[in-house]
């Protein structure tokens, strides 16, 4: 941390550190974003996956 007139002026990371601090946010977020789908009612079953996978993997894409 530097200061600036004997307070607290900025928080300096290395970018290693500045990286794990975001995934680690990133990774909260998606949590907590899954959390309030779940309690939403916003979700599917394994099987309703399953089913949705292979519609997708059968269309056939352009080359």
């Amino acid at each position: 941390m530097t200061n600036q007139n004997g307070k607290p002026a900025a928080v300096v990371f290395s970018p290693e550190e500045f990286d794990n601090m975001k995934y680690t946010e990133r990774f909260i977020n998606s949590v907590n974003q899954g959390l309030s789908d779940i309690n939403s009612g916003y979700f599917s079953g394994t099987e309703e996956v399953k089913s949705e996978l292979k519609k997708l993997r059968s269309v056939r894409r352009p080359v």
